[in-house]
């Protein structure tokens, strides 16, 4: 006679994966936050280093190239390093990348800037989605990546109605600041 009970899971705000999707889910948002900043805040920008829409495309396409080249190595680190380390590190380097916006004076720290950001948010995928398959069992990972993939929806749709009103009242340099601490902020959580 098998006298053992049968285990019984604990309630979901108990369960760690839940816990670490929510992180995930957080910093997704702040990653399209930062990296609408620049749409937000485009206007100010063209306007006060007299852009043409080429020269603001130009500075779009850095941020591609960035993502690019940056998707290989991030995802080596995450398979080396772990998510634990390599999430913390994507999320501190493209949050001083987008930071680094604020003290621009030309085209080409924009550009750079714009290079440096999309090296570092690409890690967000590739950290994202090790994280998932290490602490979701399979028939729970669709819904795990559906979720933390519509927080890059909640965070281009929210960018605005945070970057605005920082802008109107500290100008736009501050509008690349205040996300960049907020992923600073992230990291001391995800640690």
């Amino acid at each position: 006679m098998n006298h053992s009970t049968p285990q019984t899971m604990p309630p979901v705000y108990r369960q760690v994966r839940w816990w670490i999707l929510a992180l995930l889910f957080l910093v997704t948002v702040i990653n399209f936050v930062d990296r609408q900043a620049l749409a937000v805040l485009g206007n100010d920008i063209t306007d006060e280093f007299k852009l043409s829409n080429t020269d603001f495309g130009t500075i779009v396409s850095w941020f591609r190239a960035g993502m690019m080249l940056g998707e290989f190595p991030m995802g080596y680190l995450m398979d080396r390093v772990g998510v634990r380390i390599g999430l913390a590190f994507a999320v501190l380097w493209w949050s001083l990348g987008n930071g680094l916006h604020a003290i621009s004076s030309s085209i080409w720290h924009f550009r750079f800037f714009r290079f440096w950001l999309g090296t570092g948010e690409c890690g967000n995928y590739s950290g994202g989605n090790k994280l998932v398959a290490n602490w979701f069992p399979v028939r729970e990972r669709a819904f795990a990546i559906g979720v933390f993939n519509s927080a890059s929806m909640v965070g281009a749709f929210v960018a605005a109605f945070l970057i605005i009103p920082i802008r109107e009242r500290y100008g736009w340099r501050a509008g690349f600041l205040v996300p960049s601490v907020l992923g600073v902020a992230w990291v001391v959580l995800w640690w």
